[in-house]
């Protein structure tokens, strides 16, 4: 009992050390408290690679359809198919070279699509951009893929009016757009 006893006032002996104690368990559960409440309360914000990743789809190849099983291969038709085949790089080359002889929408938004399967984000801005300013068709395709690139390249504010934009429309992109807003919000 002695020894019990001598180690109940040894504890007491040192008020400050058992007072220094219990602050340290209740600044450790404040900064517990602090870290649930800031993640119940606060909406997490997604990464925007993810969302360009969930979101990005390559536009398929509607304009040209490839006639299969003929000889005669020009320059268009090799680049038609090359997108078709996924082979972007091929593609992007091609398509660049007959936009050199002659600026089409169509071959500028699939290579602004081709430039984004390649990781070139300015490139395909710098598409879509040209697409919306210099042609009247396609303009909502192009924004749509614009706002995808303000994405990848962590421009939130762009993507955010862009998006909203697309969302107020009467379109088929507008509630991907909403959806993908709030996403990016």
């Amino acid at each position: 009992l002695k020894s019990v006893e001598e180690k109940i006032q040894g504890n007491h002996a040192h008020p400050s050390f058992a007072l220094t104690r219990t602050w340290y368990y209740y600044a450790a559960a404040a900064v517990v408290a602090l870290l649930i409440a800031v993640k119940v309360l606060l909406p997490a914000q997604q990464n925007t690679d993810d969302l360009f990743a969930e979101y990005f789809k390559p536009y398929p190849n509607v304009f040209e359809p490839t006639v299969r099983g003929t000889d005669m291969t020009t320059k268009r038709t090799e680049a038609f198919q090359a997108y078709e085949k996924k082979n972007y790089k091929q593609a992007a080359l091609l398509f660049n070279e007959l936009l050199a002889a002659k600026k089409e929408s169509e071959i500028l938004f699939l290579l602004g699509n081709s430039n984004l399967m390649l990781g070139q984000v300015t490139e395909a801005k710098g598409n879509f951009v040209t697409l919306i300013n210099d042609f009247d068709d396609m303009d909502l395709q192009a924004k749509w893929y614009l706002s995808l690139c303000y994405l990848k390249s962590d421009d939130r504010e762009n993507a955010r009016k862009m998006l909203k934009e697309l969302g107020e429309s009467e379109i088929s992109y507008a509630s991907k757009a909403k959806e993908l807003l709030e996403k990016v919000d």
